[in-house]
């Protein structure tokens, strides 16, 4: 493998400020080119839907990088440029404007794009997405006018966004498709579990239940339900899921929830990689998508070591993640599509517990920890150790998940 001496990067989210930095201390000297369609100097992401919302924070506290650390580590930085087309002969991106750029290695590390409803009514004003500064910012100022506030889909974002505004003191409706939040990924005992949650808190939570039409003259007034009811509100948020943002090369590479790459962040054309919320990866022989900021983090640092190796090494880390509701810290190590038993230590009624899930011979596979971080990391070892452990255990509480 020769040295690049010419490295573009698509995408100045979290995973292209790592590859940048870590092609740096590498000692990586060549040109290094990073183009982002956004506007906005690289922020951090999972503060929108919680501290930022919330006026806790500014734009200034979640930038990645001061506007000077760019120039520290000698980067053409193109902000408001969007990549339009790779051409992987003539080693050349095109950008929107026309511009050409010259590579030897391109990294796509161009994140995900959300899910958009497509109902009556949803381009009225006081309808709102979250995934940008700019759509946290907008939703943050007209919170001050809304006293009622329907939030679509109980993942993740929505549970957090109706964290946030019940804090606030908003009234907050919550609608989900499912018979519980999160049980996709969870499971129906934890579903419940984060059911119970939002009630507890004055949420009006209607599961197995979709929004069909959003009404009002101008801007939202109130929303039209699959069972025929009508809720009255100012604002709507809409949390429905994201999915990988792949539009260039998209026709000559392999795409399935995301870019398709190998162990060691490469794609089928020679000199281009990808790394983060825009790939599918092997883990533990199946191809997974997860779009956490974690993984972005390391999988970047490991791809852009593997673009300058001449020996490179697997990306192989237990994914892990986590989610502020209510005042509880929820994180999730590993990755469990289908379990064959749960295990759980502590008490769910005390919001203090960890509920880990196991295979078929008794391997840990994953873990959802509340409140108890303290478990975190010894639980991302004894998934990675990919061993037997005995149930009883798990259990036990006076065993330690680090004697383990």
């Amino acid at each position: 493998m020769h040295s690049p001496t010419s490295i573009v990067i698509v995408g100045a989210g979290v995973a292209g400020v790592q590859a940048v930095e870590t092609l740096r201390r590498e000692g990586y000297e060549g040109a290094l080119t990073v183009v982002d369609k956004a506007a906005e100097i690289p922020y951090d992401r999972p503060p929108l839907s919680k501290e930022f919302l919330a006026g806790t924070v500014t734009a200034e506290d979640i930038a990645l990088r001061s506007p000077g650390h760019w120039n520290q580590w000698d980067v053409d930085l193109r902000l408001t440029v969007e990549a339009t087309q790779i051409d992987p002969r003539e080693h050349t991106l095109t950008t929107a404007s026309g511009d050409v750029i010259a590579w030897d290695k391109v990294l796509l590390a161009t994140g995900s794009t959300l899910r958009e409803l497509k109902v009556p009514g949803i381009t009225l004003d006081g309808v709102f997405y979250l995934k940008t500064l700019e759509d946290a910012a907008r939703l943050r100022a007209a919170l001050s006018e809304v006293q009622e506030l329907v939030v679509v889909g109980a993942g993740f974002i929505g549970a957090e966004v109706a964290s946030t505004c019940r804090k606030r003191g908003l009234h907050v409706t919550v609608l989900e498709m499912m018979k519980y939040p999160l049980a996709h990924i969870l499971g129906e005992d934890l579903g419940h579990y984060f059911a119970r949650l939002h009630e507890a808190h004055d949420v009006d939570l209607r599961t197995e239940e979709s929004i069909v039409a959003v009404h009002g003259k101008t801007r939202v007034e109130s929303v039209e339900t699959s069972k025929g009811q009508t809720i009255s509100c100012q604002a709507v948020v809409v949390g429905v899921g994201v999915m990988a943002n792949t539009p260039i090369l998209h026709e000559q590479l392999e795409v399935s929830r995301g870019y398709v790459v190998d162990a060691f962040g490469r794609t089928s054309l020679p000199g281009v990689f990808a790394a983060g919320d825009c790939t599918v990866w092997p883990y533990r022989g199946h191809m997974i998508h997860v779009e956490h900021w974690d993984h972005a983090v390391q999988h970047a640092k490991t791809i852009a070591r593997n673009m300058l190796a001449e020996e490179m090494v697997p990306y192989d880390t237990v994914p892990y993640f986590w989610s502020d509701q209510y005042g509880n810290r929820y994180q999730y190590v590993g990755h469990a599509a289908k379990w064959s038993q749960t295990v759980t230590r502590g008490s769910q009624a005390e919001h203090r517990f960890t509920q880990m899930y196991l295979d078929e011979e008794n391997r840990l596979l994953a873990a959802l920890v509340a409140n108890r971080p303290k478990d975190v990391m010894s639980l991302r070892r004894l998934i990675d150790a990919r061993r037997p452990v005995d149930r009883m255990q798990l259990e036990n509480e006076a065993l330690s998940f680090t004697q383990l």
